[in-house]
């Protein structure tokens, strides 16, 4: 929904929607007096954190080709800094129950919404310094805004003042496009939306299951401080961004991704095999580092395929695909994990080998390539003619 949204009405109002959006709905969940209420708040905090993609959608969009790789993923490092940090607090907070002061007494759970909403309040406070995407505006053919961003970004970067005019050759096979689902599956992209659907599936079914299997294994190991050893394998995303940074540019998306698919499915299957908590540790850090490489490779590598006019549109079928997974991980990785633990670890497995493969399947690779703009073969990609920056 929010995909469609933004590639309607634009990445900029979009993203001031999600945060504050977010931001609300999280802070009147730390009120809620009743499970019923709780759960209609946290149910809405649901359907507007969906557009988190879009923000992301607006950086890449504004950045070189040459580094556009590196800095998305440099970008999307905050989401394990901000897992850690949740987690981190979680751990704090959680074991005390609730906090005294004076005569009130708050129960942490609450204070951990408090605190996890102020990110969101930040959204709205750097509205006002925030640019449209220029490309959104471009293919919109909202020429005058495009430029006026366009000199503003130079501007803010001690750049020339942009000369000549907007390079305006890109040509929309309809004169009055719509942007509408089916676009996801024309010229080509019949073949690119479903791959990409896919892995997203494959990724979330995995990551949420590593969480939910970290404190079901520990558990079996009578190690019942599962915040430890969920910090752990959390604070395991960081290097795995340091590595698909090395490999991103130089082996292309499509490898890098499929190498992460594969290590973290292999090492899930290693699970199964009889071992002391070090080992199985061992085998979850390396697990979580594979797939969180691969959702952050992912996400940036969907941002690419898809052309600007459906940017949005795509990414978010593909975060939609990702929820699918997300809600049967829990029954997986729960209810199925305590039936059968080896059927559970095996489908995670072949997830994970599932997905590597489709990512070599992608018929494209995008490292160092412009991005589209109407996923027309006769298109124009850039927006200025070389002459135009001096």
């Amino acid at each position: 929904m929010w995909g469609l949204i933004s590639d309607r009405i634009g990445r900029r109002v979009t993203t001031l929607l999600f945060g504050m959006g977010t931001f609300i709905l999280v802070v009147a969940s730390a009120f809620a007096t009743n499970w019923v209420t709780f759960l209609i708040l946290r149910t809405g905090v649901g359907i507007f954190t969906s557009a988190s993609h879009v923000p992301y959608s607006l950086f890449s969009e504004c950045c070189p080709a040459q580094k556009r790789g590196t800095l998305s993923l440099v970008v999307g490092l905050f989401w394990s800094v901000g897992t850690i940090s949740e987690t981190g607090m979680a751990w704090i907070l959680l074991p005390m129950n609730v906090i005294t002061t004076g005569s009130y007494e708050i129960k942490t759970w609450r204070v951990l919404m408090l605190i996890s909403s102020f990110s969101m309040f930040a959204v709205g406070i750097m509205y006002p310094i925030l640019p449209e995407s220029p490309r959104y505006l471009y293919v919109t053919r909202q020429y005058k805004q495009c430029s006026q961003v366009i000199k503003k970004m130079l501007i803010w970067n001690g750049k020339s003042p942009m000369v000549g005019k907007l390079n305006k050759q890109i040509v929309i096979q309809e004169p009055s496009f719509t942007v509408t689902f089916s676009n996801l599956f024309r010229n080509g992209m019949w073949r690119v939306t479903p791959l990409v659907c896919s892995i997203w599936f494959c990724n979330a079914l995995i990551y949420y299951g590593i969480v939910v299997m970290t404190g079901e294994f520990f558990k079996l190991g009578q190690n019942n401080d599962a915040f430890i050893q969920i910090f752990i394998t959390s604070a395991a995303e960081l290097p795995a961004f340091v590595i698909c940074l090395l490999m991103i540019n130089p082996i292309g998306r499509r490898w890098t991704l499929a190498s992460c698919l594969t290590l973290s499915g292999v090492s899930i299957s290693l699970l199964i095999i009889p071992a002391p908590s070090w080992a199985l540790t061992m085998f979850s850090v390396l697990a979580r580092m594979g797939i969180s490489g691969a959702f952050s490779v992912a996400a940036t590598f969907t941002r690419e395929v898809f052309p600007t006019v459906v940017r949005n549109t795509g990414t978010g079928l593909a975060t939609s695909t990702s929820i699918i997974g997300s809600i049967l991980t829990m029954f997986v990785g729960t209810s199925l994990f305590k039936v059968n633990m080896y059927a559970a670890v095996i489908i995670y497995a072949a997830a994970g080998i599932t997905g590597a493969i489709m990512a070599l399947l992608i018929p494209m690779e995008m490292s160092g390539k412009a991005l589209l703009e109407v996923g027309s073969e006769k298109e124009t990609t850039t927006l200025l003619p070389p002459t135009s920056i001096q």
